[in-house]
């Protein structure tokens, strides 16, 4: 009867032991699993930052954006050319684009001690206007 009574142990313990071993390889594959699923949600985090830049360069407001600022600098400085040969470099019109790509006028005159001085567009004697 005592031998019996160690062979049931014995199959019991080997039956645990065989169950233990089949969870530590679940558990395993589970942390292999969770690995690889962190690295696809790096992965797939990168690639939405990445697509959120491209859709910003080369969205529908990311490209005229773009080409409205260099027009915007381009026309900034032909004009400045013109203004600073006829008002003998004492008058600036800065333009530069504004929130929602509006196109913002600022103006300046250059005082007699040589300084710049910002005054509104609304401001200027009719001849600096007039130039």
């Amino acid at each position: 009867k005592l031998r019996s009574d160690v062979e049931r142990v014995e199959d019991v313990f080997n039956t645990s032991m065989e169950m233990y071993q089949n969870q530590c390889m679940e558990v395993e594959r589970i942390d292999d699993n969770i690995s690889a699923l962190k690295h696809d949600k790096d992965a797939l985090t990168n690639e939405v930052k990445f697509t959120a830049l491209i859709v910003d360069v080369f969205g529908t407001k990311g490209v005229q954006a773009f080409v409205l600022q260099n027009v915007i600098q381009a026309l900034q400085y032909r004009t400045q050319t013109y203004l600073n040969e006829l008002s003998d470099g004492s008058l600036q019109l800065r333009l530069e684009l504004g929130t929602n790509d509006s196109i913002v006028k600022k103006s300046a005159v250059r005082d007699p001690d040589g300084t710049w001085r910002n005054r509104p567009l609304s401001s200027l004697s009719g001849g600096q206007w007039r130039r």
